[in-house]
């Protein structure tokens, strides 16, 4: 049923994930960039004292560097 719904609606899988280039929208894009700081995507590697209010994250930043972090 979804299929025949995307079907009917012209949306189609992407490898890159991305939207079709006539549903981008170029000025509001660059408009935001400009304004907000970008985001870094980090994953947990290791959580120490799990479940306590004295837990620690071990985080890897886009394979960059390892910190270890305190969250309150």
């Amino acid at each position: 049923m979804a299929k025949k719904i995307n079907d009917i609606c012209g949306i189609k899988e992407s490898d890159t994930g991305l939207a079709a280039s006539s549903q981008w929208d170029l000025v509001s894009d660059k408009q935001m960039m400009q304004e907000e700081q970008p985001l870094q995507v980090a994953r947990c590697t290791k959580i120490i004292n799990p479940n306590t209010e004295d837990a620690n994250y071990v985080i890897n930043v886009k394979q960059n560097c390892e910190v270890c972090c305190w969250i309150r």
